[in-house]
């Protein structure tokens, strides 16, 4: 028995042609009302079904022309059953825009009404573009975190900072119960970011040094305190990656 692979490009390219066909066939035309329940997979390791088409936090919702709002399509994404949703700290107004959505969507942990069931049915991923846990940069290093000058009070300060867009009051605060489902080391551009990312996690781990993203954010992934950054022990992501 043979097996065929197909290439990404021939992938998007059959999908592109399957869909154009279900348009133009008699009896085959839908209507938002009547389509079908998004197709689902599982996500790599992570135990979550999420759906094959998601709902991007940049083209639609950090660039939408000043006379669309951005926050009916986030609602309408929630409506057809999407529910894999990604942003970033890098999308201008993104996260802000989310978190107006999931006021209205009751997804905000401890307001009246919060409605867990469907907050744990989505998969919400935010990337940080810093490669340092804490502030600054270390003299004897040549990668400085990416938004120094911006926001770049370090990694953790992104990962709260999307908490309070999405959850909180957009100045820093977060409700207890808050999380997001994956935050990616977004964008990488040479090897010694590489190694800032993993210093402190496969390097010997000086909590008086600055250390990589990684590491940090491990501590609130898993709950622990090993970087000294996470006193509360806090549990803010579910799981880290880099993209």
């Amino acid at each position: 028995m043979k097996h065929h692979t197909v290439s990404r490009r021939q992938f998007v390219k059959l999908s592109a042609a399957a869909a154009a066909g279900l348009t133009i066939l008699p009896g085959f035309r839908f209507g938002l009302d009547q389509l079908p329940a998004p197709a689902k997979r599982m996500f790599g390791k992570t135990g979550f079904e999420v759906t094959t088409l998601g709902l991007g936090g940049q083209a639609s919702l950090q660039w939408t022309p000043e006379d669309v709002d951005p926050v009916p399509i986030i609602l309408k994404a929630f409506k057809m059953g999407i529910n894999y949703f990604d942003t970033s700290n890098l999308y201008a107004g993104s996260q802000l825009n989310f978190g107006e959505a999931f006021q209205q969507l009751n997804l905000i942990p401890g307001a009246p009404g919060y409605d867990k069931k469907l907050r744990e049915s989505v998969f919400l991923t935010t990337k940080t573009h810093i490669r340092w846990a804490k502030p600054g940069f270390s003299d004897t290093e040549e990668v400085k975190n990416w938004t120094q000058g911006e926001h770049g009070e370090g990694a953790i300060a992104d990962l709260k900072r999307s908490l309070s867009q999405m959850f909180g009051d957009g100045k820093g605060n977060y409700p207890e119960g808050a999380y997001v489902n994956m935050v990616l080391m977004h964008s990488l551009n040479n090897t010694d970011e590489v190694d800032v990312l993993y210093k402190g996690l496969e390097t010997p781990l000086n909590k008086e040094d600055n250390f990589g993203t990684l590491v940090a954010m491990r501590d609130f992934r898993d709950g622990t305190n090993h970087t000294g950054l996470n006193p509360k022990m806090e549990k803010l992501i579910r799981h880290e990656g880099i993209c």
